[in-house]
């Protein structure tokens, strides 16, 4: 069917969704600050995203999740 690598990312991609779906129900992120030191400053210099366009971002992934994992002939 597919192959062990492709595979091996859909499983961390699927990781990646679920880890993003519980962040998005928790009230609050005590190493944020940590994180955006960090990594999101880091990586996206003067970019940043509010709660609901954090959950306009998770919706657009759902759908595309959906979308591929339907291609993919996936569960």
């Amino acid at each position: 069917m597919f192959d062990e690598l492709v595979l091996a990312w859909v499983e961390k991609a699927d990781g990646d969704f679920h880890m993003a779906q519980r962040e998005m129900r928790t009230r609050s992120l005590p190493y944020l600050e940590i994180l955006e030191d960090y990594a999101v400053l880091f990586r996206y210099p003067g970019m940043s995203a509010d709660k609901k366009e954090a959950k306009e971002a998770l919706d657009a992934a759902k759908n595309v999740r959906i979308f591929l994992r339907q291609r993919l002939s996936l569960p």
